[in-house]
């Protein structure tokens, strides 16, 4: 009974030391890098404003090298702006969208759950108006500069522009920001036309954000610390029924 009492003891206080000596994930980065945290952390998510002609869908995705995966929707334009223009009509100005009740974003608010260790990025997709919806797609744009060909097409503290069509004039001073010290502004620029020149302003879909950490996710009792408290129990027990057959 002690020894198998001494061996539970040993082996729990190993398993504990394991767990606590793990290798620590990455630092956390929440800018043109990429966005990764080392713990569990919830970021929320405020619409802001967009003042592009074209429909656009907010997406969190898993990155892996060049690859990524959409693993959330945050914000999706039911339409191209709050007010369009019917046929013969001049196009508006902006094209600006706003969101709440008939509004081109229904939902106001998003949050999203960046599990420990896991590399994502912010995925912008634009579709052209006059396209099928079957027919081919315009490129995302993301907010991580290695998956845009190495170009800078989001800001990290700032929503771009005042003025529609103005270059932003120092982009690379917005490369990164810390969501826990407070509310990010982030805005896109979305680049949905090919053909046509950049326009930069940095104010095509703007967007606002906060993070906290997550809730401790419970930590599983390891097999082999299971087994071995199991064989400990049933040595324990039978002990108790000798020496009870004993007394008899």
């Amino acid at each position: 009974m002690n020894l198998s009492r001494s061996l539970l003891s040993l082996t729990t206080a190993t398993a504990v030391l394991g767990i606590l000596s793990a290798p620590a994930e990455a630092a956390n980065i929440f800018g043109t890098s990429g966005i990764q945290f080392d713990a569990d952390t919830i970021v929320e998510f405020g619409f802001a404003f967009s003042n592009n002609q074209f429909r656009s869908t907010l997406f969190v995705a898993e990155q892996s090298g060049a690859s990524t995966v959409r693993v959330a929707t945050l914000f999706d334009e039911i339409r191209q702006a709050n007010v369009v223009p019917g046929p013969g009509d001049p196009p508006p100005s902006n094209w600006f969208a706003s969101c709440g009740p008939g509004a081109a974003v229904l939902n106001c608010t998003s949050s999203f759950t960046f599990r420990a260790g896991v590399l994502y990025t912010l995925e912008l997709f634009s579709e052209a108006p006059e396209e099928p919806a079957n027919g081919p797609r315009v490129p995302s744009m993301f907010s991580t500069n290695a998956l845009n060909g190495g170009t800078q097409r989001v800001l990290f503290g700032s929503f771009g522009s005042g003025s529609e069509g103005s270059p932003f004039p120092n982009p690379g001073n917005f490369s990164s920001a810390d969501p826990f010290a407070g509310i990010v502004a982030i805005a896109f620029e979305d680049g949905a036309y090919r053909t046509e020149p950049e326009d930069n302003d940095f104010n095509d879909f703007s967007i606002f954000a906060s993070a906290r950490l997550a809730p401790p996710r419970p930590i599983p009792t390891p097999p082999v610390l299971g087994g071995l408290m199991l064989v400990g129990g049933l040595s324990y027990f039978r002990k108790r029924r000798q020496e009870a057959a004993k007394q008899k």
